[in-house]
């Protein structure tokens, strides 16, 4: 038994003794890397470099984990000391993005698109505004006109679970409405909670009210209806300075259902300058005849970041 004891007790010495014999400190150049490339504030950068780090330097495993580690800590302390005296219109990030077209000659029509997305976040909320219109003419007739306002509040249980209210307006005339109100509270839950990938679902009660135009002949009318909105939205960084997203958008009542869904593809061109080909779809349920229930635009957009 005390021989078994004394054999165990030599091999557990001379691994332990291999293990700190094969262990090398870092090199200080790798460890100014590692450090230059979180002060850059790029995720997908710092991973790069940590991989590289560690492929290079395997002997040094532990201290790149514990470097990384430490960083990581250092800069979450940084950032909960910034949002904790961050005065009210303070830490303001938003975009804004903008396209045109304008045609002469056997056709005169032009398409104006703009939008604007503000959001400011505290320890506890997210607080975001969006702002968007849509016009076009052709042959001087007006043939598009869409125009949004939407407020959207978040407060955090924790990084992945929030509570949620949304104060929406929109108005479409060419979908036969003049003006939608729309407001809601719920819960939400980031499923993805990574710098490259992300994915969040929301759901819970809301009420809406529509104003409805006289369409072929039928009479104006407004209609209010309690519903249910279910939200997600999906963010996936494809390659280093381009971002496929989606997020989509119902209101499930018992008459009226409506889906808005916008797909899109941000690539940066230069500095905070980005371009954006996005797809939008609206689908109502139950359209004033003799309206189409759904509605599309495929649309480019320059995009500057702040």
């Amino acid at each position: 038994m005390s021989r078994t004891c004394t054999l165990v007790s030599v091999v557990c010495a001379l691994t332990i003794t291999a293990t700190v014999a094969h262990a090398e400190p870092l090199p200080p150049s790798v460890a100014a890397m590692i450090d230059a490339a979180a002060a850059g504030g790029d995720a997908t950068a710092l991973k790069t470099v940590v991989a590289l780090a560690k492929k290079t330097n395997p002997a040094s495993v532990a201290e790149i984990d514990a470097q990384v580690a430490k960083l990581n800590a250092k800069s979450e302390q940084a950032r909960v000391e910034k949002l904790s005296h961050e005065k009210l219109l303070e830490g303001i990030k938003g975009e804004g993005q903008i396209g045109a077209s304008n045609t002469t000659g056997n056709s005169r029509t032009t398409d104006i698109a703009v939008g604007l997305n503000l959001s400011k976040e505290t320890l506890h909320w997210k607080n975001k505004i969006t702002l968007t219109a849509n016009y076009q003419t052709s042959n001087g007739v007006t043939s598009e006109e869409q125009y949004l306002a939407l407020y959207e509040g978040n407060y955090k249980f924790t990084p992945r679970f929030y509570a949620l209210g949304v104060l929406g307006w929109d108005r479409d005339t060419f979908s036969g409405y003049s003006g939608r109100y729309g407001a809601s509270v719920g819960l939400g839950y980031k499923l993805i909670d990574k710098p490259t990938l992300g994915l969040s679902f929301e759901a819970g009660p809301a009420v809406r009210k529509t104003d409805y135009l006289s369409v072929a002949g039928a009479p104006a009318y407004d209609q209010t209806s309690v519903a249910g909105r279910v939200a997600s939205v999906f963010s996936w960084t494809i390659v280093p300075n381009t971002v496929f997203t989606e997020t989509a958008s119902a209101f499930v009542t018992s008459g009226d259902n409506t889906i808005n869904s916008e797909t899109a593809i941000t690539t940066k061109l230069v500095g905070a300058l980005s371009a954006r080909l996005s797809f939008l779809l609206q689908y109502d349920s139950a359209p004033p005849p003799p309206l189409e229930p759904t509605d599309t635009t495929t649309r480019l957009t320059l995009v500057y970041g702040f």
